[in-house]
């Protein structure tokens, strides 16, 4: 799978501050920053082998428990919720996880529908067939939550998994 990197923006010599439209990139980078450092910091937690001296005979299988580790980070409840002030319609079951979100179409009160920006939740694969399908004529006219939906039930992430099950065994 592929990296975007999004680096914030430097002042150039003599500037004496950022454009409000970098200073809102930095930003956007900053929270999501935390978000990812979140998700790590709970990773280490709950794997608590990650943080101890992994010896060499093992090297050949760390990647696959740091794969395996994140991925058990979708069954946890959302680490950004956007939660406000309580308005009395809050579930006595929990919030719904990640993958329950995700993959059965759970919602929570203060979840936010980015189903229309495929770079936000898809997998590059996905990224790639919501691409296809949005150039091609019979889907001319619909918007983009339309085909992110018709992504999404191509089930990508299974294929994706068979894929890895396979080159695993």
């Amino acid at each position: 799978e592929g990296v975007l990197i999004d680096r914030p923006a430097k002042r150039k010599k003599g500037q004496i501050q950022q454009s409000t439209v970098d200073v809102s990139q930095t930003q956007k980078i900053g929270n999501t920053r935390i978000i990812v450092e979140n998700v790590n910091g709970e990773l280490k937690l709950h794997m608590r082998c990650l943080n101890a001296l992994i010896p060499c005979i093992q090297f050949g299988i760390i990647s696959k428990v740091v794969r395996i580790g994140y991925l058990l980070q979708n069954f946890k409840c959302a680490i950004v919720q956007n939660h406000g002030p309580p308005t009395g319609e809050e579930s006595e079951e929990g919030k719904p996880c990640r993958a329950e979100v995700r993959w059965y179409g759970a919602s929570s009160t203060g979840l936010v529908d980015v189903r229309g920006n495929v770079r936000l939740w898809g997998l590059d694969c996905e990224i790639k067939r919501h691409a296809e399908l949005s150039e091609m004529e019979e889907h001319e006219g619909k918007t983009a939550i339309e085909i992110s939906e018709m992504v999404i039930k191509e089930r990508w992430d299974l294929k994706q998994r068979k894929k890895l099950y396979n080159e695993v065994h």
